[in-house]
């Protein structure tokens, strides 16, 4: 289908009661009901193992359908998470491959709808080209979504459909109704928090005890419970209306939640195993492969092409499969008869303070690599001996892994660099020298897939402006330089540029823009993006003998979500957790 980037580890299938046979059933144009459950950690469930009996509901999909015990999110975050899974990319802010949309076309589906809890999520798949027939956003709660998705699909109970549902509950503030709320929190516990838990800012300041913290975790879970009893309302409805067996059902996760395993809580600002390992069961039609377990590791991103399979099986056409998508089939995977698989990748590429741009390597279902793109440290875990990632390897005797694997990685992120905006910091003076960069988008706009090369000289990068600006300081001796990449989320506009170097402004006739390299008149004042001034890469005539800065730009973005938000959205993203 298409070519591997994410790798199959070793597989091992549990044996189930239900026979399997080599091929999923022949049902021409199944219903697809895709659901993704926001900030859901996958060892919060009892699916999963947990102790708590948070997932009882999943627990009978699991009999019905396969359940991917090492599952992974591509992100820590909704956003590309969502995008990740919908297109099979790992950056989809950056590169346009087929959807889940062009893929039901194709397929002779006429009938899409998208009920999402989710701004950032409803933002995007709004704005998706395709997109699905009906798009449905709003602070909907687990039950109003349950609603509005069987109403839905029994509306549209005479036709094939896909379904793209998205439940928030999972996500803070946590908000369960009070009868779940009570099986799980502990009455004797007499701290500030009550029923409910917003993100203040004691979550981030150490506020909280032990005690505050597992009451905090005690929500989590009532609100994991809630869901789950609301999943099964939905598959419930769905067997009394006859919708239920010839369906594909997927359920999975955007991304998990940290509750301080190292020393953070929330999401976005790590790619630690709580954040990026997620839930996922399959219930293919007719209960092919049911009662199955897949210990193997897979990623989110082989979600589409698996959707892709089942829903051309029956045309016979492999068209809208795209040899661009990062994942692949599960189908083999199920079966057992796939080739191993080597690797998964994951990354932070919607940046901001709080989420520094990283990027991680899981490699043959041991070791973690984890590349701080910040300050271009680096973390090595080995996740069988230790699964809580507390040892970080790689400042021991592990030099040939890590080498192996920034290799590996690399390959991953050198895509980026085939396209998007560039700065380069080169030293061609005689003396060591110390450097401030400061680009921001102007309007603000989203900055994303932030990279660095930086073989010699050291630098360390920081976002702010929730992400919409670009800090880089560092030093460089004589023959240094460096290399940065970014995204801008918007084709219009200017960026604003301010270098100074050994803190006094960087003399303008060695500030060079765009392909003819000439020095930037306009700086600092700002340099417009939309126009031929950034396109293609700078041409020194002569060669520098002072440090210099190029900035340009290599092709654009070519779908991402637009960056204006009104006040409502901006205030509930604040409520979220995601704004500050």
């Amino acid at each position: 289908m298409s070519a591997r980037c994410s790798a199959l580890l070793c597989v091992a299938l549990v044996a189930c009661s239900h026979p399997v046979v080599d091929e999923p059933a022949a049902v021409e144009r199944p219903s697809i009901v895709l659901i993704v459950l926001d900030a859901l950690r996958a060892d919060h469930l009892s699916v999963y193992g947990y102790p708590r009996a948070t997932s009882p509901h999943l627990e009978r999909l699991r009999e019905d359908g396969v359940l991917f015990r090492r599952a992974y999110a591509a992100a820590p975050t909704t956003l590309p998470s969502v995008a990740q899974m919908l297109t099979s990319s790992y950056f989809p802010d950056t590169y346009r491959h087929s959807s889940w949309i062009d893929v039901a076309l194709a397929a002779g589906y006429e009938t899409s709808a998208a009920i999402v809890n989710n701004p950032w999520a409803g933002k995007w798949v709004a704005h998706l080209e395709p997109t699905f027939g009906t798009v449905t956003t709003g602070a909907f709660s687990a039950t109003a979504i349950t609603d509005k998705a069987l109403a839905w699909l029994d509306a549209n109970r005479a036709r094939s459909v896909v379904t793209y549902l998205h439940y928030l509950d999972t996500h803070t503030p946590y908000q369960a109704p009070e009868k779940f709320v009570r099986s799980f929190i502990d009455d004797a516990y007499a701290g500030s928090i009550g029923l409910r838990f917003h993100y203040p800012k004691g979550v981030w300041t150490g506020e909280y005890d032990t005690a505050d913290r597992q009451r905090i975790v005690d929500l989590y879970d009532a609100a994991v419970a809630y869901t789950d009893f609301e999943l099964g309302r939905l598959f419930d409805g769905m067997r009394e209306h006859d919708l239920y067996e010839d369906s594909l059902i997927v359920v999975t996760a955007d991304h998990g939640e940290e509750f301080w395993e190292h020393g953070s809580v929330f999401h976005g600002q790590s790619l630690y195993e709580e954040l990026l390992h997620v839930p996922l069961v399959v219930k293919f039609p007719r209960g092919w492969g049911a009662g199955r377990e897949v210990s193997e590791a897979v990623s989110t991103v082989d979600i589409l092409p698996t959707l892709a399979e089942l829903m051309l099986r029956q045309q016979g056409s492999t068209d809208a499969i795209d040899d661009g998508w990062a994942g692949t089939s599960l189908i083999g995977t199920v079966r057992g008869d796939d080739a191993p698989r080597g690797e998964l990748f994951a990354t932070v590429a919607r940046t901001e303070a709080r989420s520094p741009p990283r990027h991680a390597l899981l490699e043959q279902g041991r070791y973690k690599y984890i590349r701080n793109v910040d300050d271009s440290s680096e973390e090595l875990y080995d996740l069988v001996h230790d699964p809580a990632e507390t040892d970080d390897l790689s400042a021991s005797q592990n030099a040939a892994v890590i080498d192996r694997m920034r290799a590996r990685l690399a390959a991953y992120t050198a895509r980026l660099w085939e396209r998007g905006y560039k700065i380069e910091v080169r030293n061609a003076g005689t003396r060591t020298v110390r450097y401030e960069l400061q680009v921001a988008a102007q309007p603000p706009a989203p900055l994303a897939s932030v990279d660095s090369r930086c073989e010699r000289g050291s630098a360390t990068l920081g976002v702010y402006g929730n992400g919409t600006g670009l800090l880089v300081s560092g030093t460089l001796a004589p023959g240094d330089e460096g290399r940065f990449r970014f995204d801008l989320l918007r084709g219009d506009g200017a960026l604003h540029l301010v270098a100074r170097l050994d803190g006094a402004p960087w003399p303008a006739g060695d500030v060079l823009i765009g392909r003819r390299a000439l020095p930037a008149a306009t700086y600092p004042s700002g340099v417009p993006v939309d126009s031929d001034a950034l396109d293609g890469v700078p041409e020194i005539a002569t060669a520098p003998r002072a440090p210099t800065v190029r900035l340009w730009r290599i092709g654009g973005v070519e779908h991402a979500a637009p960056a204006t938000l009104t006040a409502a959205e901006r205030e509930r993203l604040q409520a979220l957790g995601y704004l500050r």
